[in-house]
């Protein structure tokens, strides 16, 4: 049962061969080379795992959020081979892999995900036990003091790249909170494989991937996630 994981992150192009949730091999291209590299580490990192496209059950995708240029080469990537092969696409969401990875530990305890989305804007999912998480975007001021007004009961775990981005304001706004140690900036190949088989064993496909990067789009008004 094998198939590719193509992610971007903020620094990176990840590719992973993977049988089930196992990676079997995996590689990176620096995202400023990602034009020019990507197809081709494709097609090494298939042939260091003997396999041919053909033997390629579906091509699991990292949706974002992350930096677009990086996730628009990976993204239309995979739209390209799946379009030239007819194998499905699989979606992964970046910050519901952050919940799933760090989920709370209690009822008193939420864990919140912050992402840079640049222009002073943050990508976030807020996830409390037994419940759908919250996701979306917001000015970095306005979404503090949201989460310092609406979870003063609650311990907060912080992880994410935009913890350390502002993490003064954090500490300025919010009291009862840590920060994970190490914290981590954006959910590893590992975490977004997991995922991706889990939605796959779901048949959540897709006939086309899309970006989940465009604020004005996709995470303007929250959205609640199971």
């Amino acid at each position: 049962m094998q198939w590719l994981c193509i992610a971007s992150d903020y620094q990176h192009i990840h590719v992973a061969l993977c049988n089930k949730n196992k990676i079997l091999l995996q590689s990176s291209v620096d995202k400023k080379l990602g034009n020019q590299q990507l197809l081709l580490t494709i097609d090494e990192l298939l042939k260091a795992g003997d396999a041919q496209l053909c033997d390629i059950q579906f091509i699991g995708i990292n949706l974002g959020p992350a930096p677009y240029t990086s996730l628009r080469i990976a993204i239309a990537t995979a739209n390209g081979l799946s379009t030239a092969t007819s194998i499905p696409l699989v979606g992964i969401d970046a910050l519901q892999t952050f919940m799933h990875a760090y989920p709370p530990k209690d009822e008193s305890a939420i864990t919140i995900a912050l992402l840079n989305a640049f222009n002073f804007d943050l990508f976030y999912a807020i996830a409390q036990t037994n419940e759908a998480f919250t996701a979306g975007y917001k000015n970095v001021d306005a979404l503090l003091t949201h989460i310092a007004e609406q979870y003063s009961s609650k311990s907060i775990l912080f992880i994410g790249n935009g913890v350390e981005l502002y993490q003064e304001k954090i500490k300025q706004t919010i009291n009862n909170y840590t920060i994970a140690d190490p914290l981590p900036m954006y959910p590893n190949i590992q975490q977004l494989v997991n995922l991706g088989w889990h939605n796959w064993q779901e048949e959540k496909t897709l006939e086309t991937a899309l970006p989940l990067y465009l604020k004005t789009a996709t995470y303007k008004k929250s959205v609640n996630i199971k």
